[in-house]
């Protein structure tokens, strides 16, 4: 619900822009490649796929086969809908389910299936519930992002054995500078930040 809020908020935004909703001039024809991370119902992906570009190619993957079925479902369900509400089907960037188990190999076998093309916005949701996740989150990200792509993430306080402070820590040991973004709330427990690769 606070990634979706971000990403509204933020979609003229320059980075988010670039990403989301450009004409793709300065990328030529090349699509915009985004990707939810642990997506379980797929709420973000959904949202993202409906404010991108009609360039963009959405992918919603989560590692859980039984999660894949319900999140197909709500994808199928809310395409129809923005296919019914546009005008062209050319108005719609595509968008696919596909399970992706977090890790080196298993993330290199998904980019070879794609023809090695990275991915320009990463997002991911309240994914991390323990601390074996971590490394296997950061490899994924290794090896997606794009030199110049963004990873987009929401983080909400729970009683679990991980804090922020473990992702954080992780990120900059896997090469990435973050960014707390202002929209994260002490209180609340929720924390948003952006994610890019070092100079």
């Amino acid at each position: 619900e606070h990634l979706c809020r971000y990403l509204v908020k933020h979609r003229n935004d320059d980075m988010l822009d670039l990403m989301l909703r450009q004409d793709n001039s300065q990328r030529g024809s090349e699509r915009i490649r985004i990707l939810e991370l642990g997506a379980g119902l797929g709420l973000v992906g959904i949202l993202a796929h409906r404010i991108s570009s009609p360039k963009s190619h959405v992918f919603i993957t989560d590692g859980d086969t039984e999660a894949l079925v319900c999140l197909r479902e709500n994808v199928e369900l809310n395409r129809i809908k923005q296919e019914a509400n546009s005008k062209s089907s050319d108005n719609v960037g595509e968008v696919t389910c596909c399970q992706l188990l977090w890790g080196t190999d298993t993330s290199l076998a998904f980019l070879e299936q794609q023809n090695g093309e990275k991915i320009d916005v990463l997002l991911a949701s309240d994914i991390v519930y323990s601390p074996v996740i971590i490394q296997p989150l950061w490899e994924t990200v290794q090896c997606l992002l794009d030199s110049k792509g963004i990873f987009v993430f929401a983080y909400a306080r729970r009683k679990v054995p991980v804090s922020i402070e473990d992702v954080l820590a992780a990120a900059e040991e896997a090469g990435f500078q973050y960014e707390r973004c202002e929209e994260s709330d002490d209180d609340e427990g929720i924390y948003i930040f952006t994610f890019r690769w070092k100079n």
